[in-house]
């Protein structure tokens, strides 16, 4: 019998909370993946192919039945959820980090996405003996009791059920020599087209553009919150830890609505990033935050925002170096 491990994220104080938000499968033939040898994974045009679209189907039943839109497989998100899931088997770990420090959002990011990602891991485990061969690993595997066990889990299920996401990419592989089976969902919204800064300057002027995709909202705040160079237990030479994570760093920095410019022709809009005036040297994280017309023109009026009133549009990562 295979034992799930779970792994949620820690809450986030209240006003930066961001909201968290059947197939017969033809037997796969694995392979061996450098540079983790022994462990047995499929590419993104694999046998597992009718497995990832199990698993979307899986998820938008459980967002029909809550009057929640469909998402649609990405190949991006599934590209960074596929490096994630193998990465995982190959240590033996389950963790929202990989072996270089970088969270989901960080991962996606450096893989050229500026949508806003959140993700979910899982890992079945089998007990009953050490090593399984791949095909029968695989054959014992049912994709659908990841996705009922996410949902039975709040963290998870909030996420699967966010309505802002609109894509998820799905990532398979397995560990034969432990009886792993890994999946990993990333969940992105992407309300917004945007074109990030990339590496800047200390005391450089940064812009950063872009043009809002749903009808209706616009630009209500950026977050910025700094990412640290190299994380601790990186330095220390530690596995990645498992459990939570949070979705952005500390040290946040808010640019207001009324510091973006906002053009309601094309829905385009822009600002400034002042990095010699409060970015220093360091990874900096930044999340978009969009919220309906009329209450980005009431926080306009009252001269305060905060992130409850809307929902993260699109997220990337600036350099400062």
């Amino acid at each position: 019998m295979s034992v799930a491990t779970p792994s949620t994220r820690r809450a986030v104080p209240a006003r930066w909370a961001i909201p968290l938000l059947a197939l017969a499968c033809a037997l796969p033939q694995p392979y061996e993946t450098s540079p983790y040898a022994g462990v047995s994974t499929v590419p993104i045009r694999d046998s597992y192919a009718r497995a990832r679209i199990e698993m979307v189907a899986a998820v938008n039943a459980d967002r029909e039945r809550r009057g929640l839109p469909p998402v649609v497989l990405d190949s991006l998100a599934t590209v960074v959820a596929q490096g994630h899931a193998e990465e995982m088997a190959g240590g033996g770990w389950l963790s929202h980090f990989n072996a270089a420090g970088l969270a989901p959002y960080e991962r996606y990011a450096a893989a050229g996405g500026t949508g806003h990602v959140l993700e979910n891991v899982f890992r079945s485990q089998e007990r009953t003996r050490t090593e399984w061969p791949a095909e029968v690993l695989w054959e014992r595997f049912d994709i659908r009791e990841a996705q009922a066990w996410l949902m039975s889990s709040e963290g998870h299920r909030n996420t699967i059920l966010d309505p802002h996401h609109a894509r998820i990419g799905v990532g398979i592989a397995l560990d034969p020599r432990r009886g792993s089976v890994y999946v990993v969902q990333e969940f992105v919204t992407a309300a917004a087209t945007i074109e990030p800064p990339g590496r800047v300057l200390p005391g450089q002027e940064a812009a950063l553009s872009g043009r809002m995709r749903t009808d209706g909202a616009r630009p209500l705040m950026l977050v910025l919150t700094r990412e640290p160079v190299v994380r601790e237990w990186v330095a220390r030479g530690e596995r990645p830890p498992g459990g939570s994570y949070a979705d952005g760093g500390s040290a946040a920095i808010v640019i207001p609505p009324w510091a973006i410019r906002w053009n309601p022709d094309d829905r385009s809009f822009g600002l400034r990033l002042r990095i010699g005036r409060g970015l220093d040297e360091a990874r900096w994280y930044g999340v978009l935050y969009a919220a309906p017309e009329d209450a980005v023109r009431r926080a306009l009026s009252e001269r305060a925002a905060d992130t409850g009133s809307g929902w993260p549009a699109a997220a990337f990562v600036v350099e400062v170096l």
